[in-house]
């Protein structure tokens, strides 16, 4: 007779991780995350700085191609037609978008065709010349109820812009010229005239057109600081 065998091997158990193990891996994940974000919140700042210099070179550069082709530069800050109640040197989205492309921010230009049409509607662009093309990064497709603005990178709608009006190779006080706060999207304010950032007397700033935003702005403060704004100079 066969007798069952006593060398079958015992079954074999598997140990799980106990709970303080499982706290100790949620506790180093919790740390990484922690370090990480900061590091990715600066490396994104970072882009976006470098991409909002990018929008202000390149439309500066438009703003001197208008001026060699009407001989001054265009005013593109408010107020203006279809730009509401936006103070003197923020720019108004529709009188930038006309003044160097020739079309309303929504890629229209039906109604500025024609003898009825004044010269004031062009701001200044009386051939409809296209010295710039507008694309997204400029005025992302807006939410449902929301109308066209240009942004900075950081989706700024504040953006001031200052220009050497008297074509004498220097933005100062004889540009007439107002230098005003920008705001930010947590409405925190950048002053570059009280910060010292801008120079407003004497010779002023060697350029012909400047621009400048709030950048990544404060969430924290009422006031952002010039290492968070953005300026083209």
């Amino acid at each position: 007779m066969n007798l069952p065998s006593n060398n079958t091997p015992p079954p074999c158990f598997r140990r799980g991780f106990t709970i303080i193990e499982l706290l100790t891996v949620v506790m180093c994940i919790t740390v990484l995350m922690a370090i990480s974000m900061p590091i990715a919140s600066t490396l994104q700042n970072k882009a976006y700085r470098t991409q909002t210099k990018a929008q202000f070179s390149q439309w500066g550069t438009a703003m001197e191609m208008f001026r060699a082709e009407y001989g001054g530069y265009p005013e593109v800050g408010g107020p203006g037609s279809r730009s509401g109640n936006i103070p003197e040197n923020i720019i108004a989205t529709d009188k930038f978008a006309v003044a160097l492309t020739g079309r309303h921010a929504d890629g229209t230009n039906n109604d500025l065709r024609g003898s009825t049409v004044t010269a004031k509607l062009f701001f200044g662009n009386t051939k409809l010349l296209s010295f710039y093309n507008l694309g997204i990064k400029d005025i992302p497709v807006p939410k449902d109820g929301e109308k066209l603005q240009l942004m900075d990178a950081f989706q700024n709608t504040e953006i001031a812009v200052l220009t050497d009006r008297n074509l004498d190779g220097f933005i100062n006080g004889e540009d007439k010229n107002r230098y005003p706060p920008v705001r930010d999207q947590f409405e925190a304010t950048y002053d570059p005239k009280g910060n010292g950032d801008i120079e407003v007397t004497g010779n002023g700033m060697r350029a012909g057109v400047i621009f400048y935003s709030a950048g990544a702005g404060s969430a924290h403060s009422a006031i952002v600081d010039s290492k968070s704004a953005v300026t083209s100079w």
